[in-house]
């Protein structure tokens, strides 16, 4: 095992308490990262034994991520994301478009240099209409079968991230988690199931395809998932990478339906209070 390896970790309360019976607690090793920059960094620190998952190198992907490369063609996330946009809008879930304007102030998030500079203490630009945030934590499981197509995880992805970008529009700030789960026979470890959990993006990220699919795409469960699992078992990793296990409030990364994850997430912004 990499030296640099993050070590088992407690099941936190933060999470649903679904998940203690789900996963089984007393029969999961559970591995957490910090944030997204611990995640790269362990990565830097392995390799991949089939070098060539998803097309592509582990170095290339590795590198790919490390520099913000986005995977999700730009181009076709722009139509996937237009067709998000009308669905949405179809059902009322967003609004056409959010103007702001805005009035001077001593306090706020953006800043008028000239006014810093000529000391003007009402130097920051505020809405003039008062809008309440709203915050949401989206739990996103990248455990899946080995039937299910690169191409379709692409789609699919497409699809999150644009509910996502909407969604912030309207004032309901998202922070992304992933998960992997799987279910492993015969790995050396005494325990059954693996729980793999990383912080990538903070409710006050800024969030475009971009930034987001140089990271969140199918090499992150066939590449640096894989990996991990090789890295964490060594040889003991003996019946392949496990079975894909589903979790309560968590979403897959496949066969998305964007208008039924919209709802679900303003419902429970607003039913559970904290909308």
């Amino acid at each position: 095992m990499n030296s640099e390896y993050v070590k088992d970790s407690k099941f936190l309360d933060i999470y649903p308490k679904e998940w203690k019976k789900e996963i089984e607690v007393d029969d999961c090793t559970i591995l957490q990262y910090r944030n997204l920059e611990h995640f790269k960094y362990h990565m830097k620190n392995i390799v991949q034994r089939t070098d060539m998952k998803c097309g592509v190198s582990y170095k290339k992907a590795l590198k790919d991520m490390l520099t913000g490369v986005p995977v999700i063609d730009v181009d076709n996330y722009e139509v996937i994301k237009n067709s998000v946009k009308n669905n949405l809008l179809k059902r009322g879930l967003i609004s056409e478009t959010l103007y702001e304007s805005y009035k001077y102030d001593v306090q706020g998030d953006i800043v008028d240099v000239a006014k810093i500079i000529a000391e003007d203490p009402n130097c920051c630009l505020v809405p003039n209409e008062s809008y309440k945030n709203y915050f949401y934590e989206l739990y996103i499981n990248v455990s899946y079968s080995s039937g299910v197509e690169d191409s379709n995880v692409r789609d699919s992805i497409s699809k999150i991230l644009a509910t996502v970008e909407l969604l912030e529009r309207e004032h309901i700030y998202i922070k992304i988690t992933l998960l992997d789960t799987s279910l492993y026979v015969n790995d050396g470890s005494g325990k059954n199931h693996l729980l793999t959990i990383i912080p990538l993006f903070s409710h006050r990220d800024i969030k475009n395809i971009r930034t987001m699919s140089s990271v969140l795409n199918e090499r992150l469960l066939r590449k640096f998932m894989f990996a991990l699992s090789e890295d964490y078992y060594g040889d003991d990793l003996s019946g392949g990478y496990g079975e894909p296990k589903a979790l309560t409030h968590a979403i897959n990364c496949y066969n998305i339906d964007e208008v039924e994850l919209a709802s679900s997430i303003i419902n429970q912004v607003v039913q559970g209070g904290t909308r």
